[in-house]
């Protein structure tokens, strides 16, 4: 449905990380993103209070880890943080890593809910 990729396009916002940056850490909540984002993110605040997102990657290059073996990696078109929008409560299953600085597009779990009821 156009209108429902429209609306979701509409709500996507730019962020941007710097090559090392964590972007997603294993095991935690998708709900808790600012613990780490706080630490980590060098340049200025990345998402800012503790948010749930799901990402596309724009531009850059990132790493996808479980059990802290590097499983593959992601480059542009690459969705992950999606079982948030879904599960809030669930942990996240991998962490990523830019390897390069990436553009990304991040789509909020409100904003989600919000689509999901329309379309």
């Amino acid at each position: 449905n156009p209108q429902c990729v429209n609306a979701i396009l509409a709500r996507l916002i730019t962020r941007h990380v710097l090559a090392g940056d964590i972007i997603l850490r294993e095991g935690d909540f998708g709900f808790d993103l600012a613990s780490y984002f706080t630490h980590v993110y060098r340049s200025h605040a990345f998402l800012g209070a503790t948010r749930s997102y799901m990402f596309v990657l724009r531009r850059g290059v990132v790493n996808v880890s479980k059990d802290g073996v590097s499983r593959h990696y992601l480059s542009r078109g690459g969705f992950f943080g999606e079982i948030c929008l879904v599960y809030p409560k669930q942990r996240r299953t991998t962490t990523l890593v830019a390897i390069t600085p990436c553009e990304l597009a991040a789509l909020h779990r409100s904003d989600y809910q919000e689509v999901r009821g329309c379309c």
